[in-house]
């Protein structure tokens, strides 16, 4: 009685399973089934799911084939798992299938048990996670872009339309200043004909959403601009807007004051996401920061006498700007967990990386150079404090040849690719321990003119037996242990921009030792002429 009460039992806990479970014999008929099995294959085929039913006849002829080899490797005594993607009920499921043999009364294989473990909110939450730091990086690499050097206006506003076609999808779009009492389109992404758009003004008024973005200095994303906004229709012929459907438009606000904006445009109803918003936000304050530099550019150049209170101010404003849109960074880390908080993390350091080399010119006498051990100093400060609630207590220390100097091209990525070794140790090299000691060393090439080395140490538990590709990123997977590039990706690039070279010393007695070999751009101080 008790064994019949057990068995009864067990039904009840695998028939309420969330798992669908199955057995089929070896002529691959169903013997056995739970609950959510019979509902996922009444929902995926159409058909009542019964014992003795052979399983194979529902199936397409692709899916016979591949489950029949499934099947088959089971009845010669495998056990394994692997990944499969079904769309019931319109919608997208993710399972790992778990797929054994069972023993007959003979001890032969007397069929095969299949368990289809849901994985689905696992999976796309991976999914959301790598797209996020795919759109980081895209963040990231326009503030180099933009900030890196002054380019002239219109290449500026080509580059910033580019840039966000690479990270939000719309059909068209457009820059446009403010001026005076209307805005005026100097830029155009998507129009046949450029000539038509590139010179027209939208009046601050409330026939149009412009006017909300410029007064409330906001971003606004219109659903359907025909209900809201019929003008845009309407008036086709003079605005050039009668394709418009979903709409987004983005303030380029500097020190407090918008400047002008972004639009874009879809030409189907197609709302703009709230991460559309928020990833397209960072870049307008990244760009308007870049066509604010161009007008300051122009003032250096028609007034020698305030270039350099002007370069200074320019300096000032990237790195306050570069500051702010770590804030924005960091708001929205607030609101994520796992992988995502740390893209963000890790994104906020490199921003502010990007951030001290400005810092360092604003403070320095000679505005075309960066002192290359102070900006060390800065970057590893920012790394310590974003990092000092750990549970390793990692110390820092920094050592530095004084008269090593940097032009302002170079110390950019020279400064990022050093966050991402220190980023790494701290991360990485310490699990498992409750102290560590990251060291970061920069001195003068003794053998190559206007070159420096850069040595970033630590004394963690080092480089697995698995880990033979010299990358700077011991651990970088995702949670299905697949690789994720991002950094690797921006070290490799930066590199190459850098004109250096990045090697792992494998003669380090412990731990990892990183070598980047690069030119500075400058003549070292003190370094003898040539000739």
């Amino acid at each position: 009685m008790r064994d019949e009460r057990d068995i009864a039992g067990l039904k009840i806990l695998i028939d309420n399973n969330r798992d669908a479970m199955w057995l089929v014999d070896t002529d691959l008929r169903l013997r056995a089934f739970n609950r959510s099995f019979a509902v996922r294959f009444a929902r995926l085929y159409g058909i009542r799911a019964s014992v003795g039913l052979s399983i194979l006849d529902v199936l397409s002829r692709g899916e016979r084939t591949l489950w029949r080899d499934r099947y088959e490797r089971a009845i010669r005594g495998e056990t394994f798992s692997l990944d499969a993607r079904y769309v019931i009920g319109g919608r997208e499921w993710y399972f790992e299938l778990f797929i054994s043999p069972f023993p007959g009364e003979d001890g032969s294989v007397g069929g095969i048990s299949v368990v289809a473990h849901d994985v689905s909110d696992r999976y796309l939450s991976e999914v959301r996670t790598n797209r996020l730091a795919t759109r980081l990086q895209a963040l990231l690499e326009s503030a180099v872009s933009l900030n890196s050097s002054i380019r002239e206006p219109t290449v500026v506003y080509r580059e910033t339309m580019e840039l966000l076609a690479e990270t939000i999808q719309f059909d068209t779009g457009t820059v446009q200043l403010l001026e005076e009492d209307h805005l005026s389109v100097v830029e155009t992404w998507g129009f046949p004909e450029t000539d038509r758009v590139v010179g027209l003004q939208f009046p601050l008024d409330a026939r149009f959403p412009n006017q909300t973005v410029v007064f409330e200095r906001r971003a606004l994303a219109v659903d359907d601009i025909r209900e809201n906004y019929p003008h845009f229709l309407t008036e086709e012929g003079k605005f050039e807007s009668g394709h418009v459907r979903s709409w987004l438009g983005l303030p380029l606000i500097v020190d407090g004051q918008v400047m002008g904006m972004f639009t874009m445009d879809r030409i189907t109803v197609d709302p703009f996401s709230s991460e559309d918003v928020q990833v397209g936000t960072a870049l307008a304050h990244n760009a308007a920061v870049a066509i604010n530099n161009t007008r300051l550019y122009r003032e250096l150049v028609n007034a020698n006498e305030r270039q350099e209170i002007l370069l200074r101010e320019l300096h000032h404003r990237v790195k306050n700007n570069m500051q702010l849109v770590s804030s924005l960074l960091s708001l929205r880390a607030e609101g994520l967990a796992g992988d995502a908080q740390e893209v963000l993390q890790s994104l906020r350091i490199r921003i502010l990386s990007l951030s001290a080399v400005h810092e360092a010119l604003y403070q320095s006498d000679q505005l075309d150079r960066v002192d290359l051990v102070d900006y060390t100093h800065q970057i590893v400060r920012e790394i310590d404090a974003a990092y000092s609630s750990g549970n390793a207590e990692i110390g820092f220390h920094v050592t530095g040849d004084p008269a090593l100097d940097c032009s302002l091209d170079r110390a950019i990525p020279f400064g990022l690719i050093l966050g991402e070794l220190v980023l790494n140790s701290v991360k990485h090299a310490f699990e498992g321990r409750r102290k560590g000691t990251v060291t970061v060393e920069l001195q003068m090439c003794p053998s190559e003119s206007a070159t420096a080395l850069l040595r970033v140490s630590d004394d963690g538990v080092g480089f697995s037996e698995t880990d033979h590709d010299n990358r700077p990123h011991r651990d970088d997977a995702s949670p299905s242990g697949k690789s994720v590039s991002f950094g690797m990706t921006l070290v490799e690039n930066l590199c190459r921009q850098l004109g250096g070279s990045l090697v792992r010393d494998e003669t380090a007695p412990i731990g990892v030792s990183w070598v980047l070999r690069f030119p500075t751009g400058h003549k070292i101080r003190g370094e003898p002429e040539v000739g």
